[in-house]
């Protein structure tokens, strides 16, 4: 009873189940990005939120930013007019991305609870590759490289455009060769991928359907197939910009009037959303008062009330869509049509890889 919030930074695959834990407690909660794995541990957190009355916290912290929420204040104004296509893409490698071996038993280190650490995942032996870092390219720990990142970048166009109004019609996913024959990629997500969710007209497309697309070629692999990197419109709005190159993570939107260009992290001078028209001046954008930052807000929240910026209310609904991705990313080059009202898709093994395999662990912990 001397607790007040909980804050989950542990791999992936747990934080379903302390989140839930927490909050079924009375606890506010603050969970680190990707939230969760599945489709049913996102239901089951947005459940809880609801109904326990505490504050809750998605961990993407560049929410806050001036350049996002001014990008949200931005789409929701129409400057572009309506949306036609909206552009994600990420080109960092990282360990965590593109180192590939076969895990090798090993003694458990006298410093690791082996047995808490795998907490509801399938056991296996210890192996050095899992931790500490390496855990995040593995399937059963972490969310792929589109739930580590993408789920920071679609942030503010799903917010700006009000895409939680809707679901995808489908989502088809396509990865690097290795992802396929490397014995050593078996059980890991995919180095680099293209995926495309179509979605059904909104209000901010007029009624059109329009695509989100994800981009995770590497920058640094002149090799990479053309289809994983970033289109070459985006780096054109870039140098229209005033900027040099494409940064490693961004958003490009185009919508029918102009494109809107959306940094993610730091872009040198160029901080906050920039808008190129397609024809005619570039309009002013909406101004945004300062905010604090993603973990004051969370703090003053528990201390006040009221929902955080990134509330499990409509951040897992957010999260549920990137996770279709993930699942499109282990069933390569297939569309995979979605079915919203029964939440299944016409694949049954796509279907599967909705439900989470940790549900034992849930029942154990009475939830």
């Amino acid at each position: 009873d001397r607790i007040d919030s909980v804050n989950v930074s542990t791999p992936d695959h747990t934080h379903t189940i302390i989140a839930a834990n927490a909050m079924r407690a009375g606890k506010h909660v603050y969970c680190q990005k990707p939230l969760c794995k599945r489709l049913d541990e996102c239901r089951l957190l947005r459940t809880l939120a609801a109904t326990s009355g505490v504050v809750t916290q998605l961990g993407t912290q560049f929410a806050a930013t001036g350049c996002d929420r001014q990008a949200v204040a931005a789409l929701q104004a129409g400057v572009i007019g309506p949306v036609r296509r909206v552009m994600l893409f990420s080109t960092r490698g990282g360990k965590s991305r593109v180192k590939r071996e076969i895990p090798v038993a090993k003694p458990v280190p006298a410093t690791l609870d082996w047995e808490k650490w795998i907490g509801p995942a399938p056991m296996r032996a210890y192996a050095p590759i899992y931790h500490p870092l390496l855990w995040r390219m593995f399937t059963d720990f972490g969310s792929g490289w589109v739930g580590d990142l993408c789920i920071h970048v679609i942030s503010a166009p799903w917010q700006g455009l009000r895409i939680g109004e809707t679901q995808p019609l489908s989502v088809e996913a396509k990865v690097d060769a290795a992802a396929k024959a490397d014995p050593a990629a078996k059980g890991c997500w995919p180095r680099y991928s293209h995926i495309r969710w179509a979605f059904p007209g909104i209000a901010a497309s007029a009624g059109r359907p329009f695509d989100i697309e994800w981009f995770s070629g590497f920058s640094d692999e002149p090799a990479a197939p053309a289809e994983f990197l970033t289109p070459s419109v985006c780096a054109d709005i870039v140098r229209a910009c005033g900027g040099e190159k494409l940064p490693y993570e961004g958003r490009v939107i185009e919508g029918e009037d102009g494109y809107l260009l959306i940094p993610h992290g730091g872009w040198g001078s160029k901080q906050m959303p920039q808008v190129v028209m397609k024809r005619g001046k570039a309009p002013v954008l909406p101004a945004v008062e300062a905010a604090p930052t993603h973990f004051d807000e969370f703090v003053a929240r528990c201390r006040e009330g009221g929902k955080a910026r990134s509330d499990f209310g409509w951040s897992a609904r957010m999260m549920e869509t990137v996770i279709l991705g993930g699942v499109a990313e282990q069933i390569p080059d297939r569309p995979l049509r979605w079915d919203a009202a029964n939440s299944t898709f016409d694949h049954a093994p796509a279907t599967a890889l909705l439900k989470s395999s940790y549900r034992k662990g849930w029942e154990l912990a009475g939830l």
